[in-house]
């Protein structure tokens, strides 16, 4: 706890909010919750839980980039070191930790961390324009593809009009003169009934 508020104020003074608690369960509940926080730092040696182990629960519940963690270790334990960066910690600090270490590495991960959020959410809106830029395309293919026919139909329908109206007098004549006819399964009533209606 001593050591606890010994950086909170120092964080504080150097403008930084801080949540501060001595129990390593609240902790990680706090950070795995809906709360938004920049940054955490846990030491390696806590009750209930090793800072180690809580940033391994962070990491398998939330990725690499959810939050960068700092873990303060033991000035002179290399392995304190190498278990920081193998449970995922961002960075490790030895204590006791300077009042200005801890403010320009905290500075440092934050705004790397903000940096990185933002390279994201860039990524995500081109990703995003993306998917447009490829629907505004196909749409404007399958509308072409629509149109090519529909144009040949539009051209012919007023030939295929003039041309019915110079059969209709034939079939008309051939009608009386040979009585019932058929052109493709269609009788004199269904051409006279149907072809103007196609």
């Amino acid at each position: 706890p001593v050591m606890l508020l010994a950086v909170k104020r120092r964080l504080e003074a150097s403008g930084w909010a801080v949540v501060a608690t001595v129990s390593a369960r609240d902790a990680l509940a706090r950070v795995m919750g809906d709360e938004a926080f920049d940054l955490v730092i846990v030491d390696s040696v806590m009750p209930e839980m090793s800072g180690f182990e809580f940033c391994a629960s962070i990491r398998a519940s939330r990725g690499p980039e959810s939050v960068p963690v700092i873990i303060l270790v033991e000035s002179g334990r290399p392995d304190e070191i190498e278990q920081s960066f193998k449970v995922g910690a961002n960075d490790y600090i030895a204590r006791p930790a300077s009042g200005l270490e801890l403010a320009a590495r905290v500075k440092t991960h934050v705004d790397l961390a903000s940096s990185i959020r933002r390279e994201l959410e860039q990524a995500a809106k081109m990703a995003e324009l993306d998917k447009y830029r490829t629907l505004a395309m196909l749409s404007a293919g399958v509308a072409h593809e629509i149109n090519t026919p529909n144009n040949a139909v539009l051209r012919n329908v007023p030939m295929l009009k003039e041309i019915w109206s110079t059969l209709e007098v034939v079939i008309d004549r051939i009608n009386r003169e040979e009585g019932g006819f058929t052109v493709r399964g269609f009788g004199y009533e269904d051409l006279k009934r149907e072809i103007p209606d196609m």
